[in-house]
């Protein structure tokens, strides 16, 4: 592939939730278009996004979503509260193609029909994809092949020899994907950061 087509982590900013979000977004949407063009195209929204970003102190100074493994009252609301949100940003210009992000066990995720939804997580340290480890790092998976679940991360380009960065077309939802993590891995990511994302019809 010529293109870039997974949004990376510089063609809006550097906040891997915000690229989650986006990217789910842009699997279910538009997802052979290119990264430049759908960066543009959604130029404004990100902005939007941007602005309702809770302590976006945090996400620019490399904590991130520090709220996703702390107090369960205060913190989830806020966090569906903001994804959700997001998603009625990115879909304000189009009334018929509404998405839902809902919370999800890690059980769940096994019977997820990939056609029609993706799924936004975030991992813990101990966790590891194909290119990547060491990350508390939000992820999108927009398949799976086998036992492995295909993702689009923000931030594989950055772990990988250059001329070995690849994005694959997985065939059975016609997704573009560029790393992936094994099924026994989702025991290392946050039990409440776990969000299905589909259109809500």
């Amino acid at each position: 592939m010529d293109q870039v087509r997974i949004l990376q982590q510089g063609h809006f900013d550097g906040f891997c939730l915000l690229y989650a979000i986006m990217n789910s977004f842009k699997s279910i949407t538009e997802s052979n278009a290119s990264a430049e063009y759908f960066s543009y195209k959604y130029s404004t929204e990100w902005k939007n996004i941007i602005s309702i970003t809770p302590s976006i102190h945090e996400f620019a100074n490399g904590n991130g979503s520090n709220f996703v493994n702390v107090n369960i009252k205060t913190e989830l609301p806020l966090l569906d509260t903001f994804i959700n949100t997001s998603f009625s940003i990115l879909t304000k210009k189009n009334e018929k193609q509404k998405i839902s992000a809902v919370r999800i066990s890690r059980s769940e995720i096994s019977s997820l029909d990939f056609k029609s939804s993706a799924v936004i997580f975030c991992t813990k340290e101990k966790a590891k994809t194909e290119h990547t480890e060491g990350l508390d790092h939000w992820l999108c998976i927009v398949g799976k092949k086998n036992n492995k679940y295909l993702l689009a991360c923000s931030y594989t380009s950055h772990c990988i020899n250059p001329c070995q960065y690849n994005e694959k077309l997985d065939r059975k939802t016609s997704r573009i994907y560029n790393n992936t993590i094994n099924e026994e891995e989702l025991n290392q990511i946050y039990k409440n950061a776990i969000y299905k994302i589909e259109f809500n019809y």
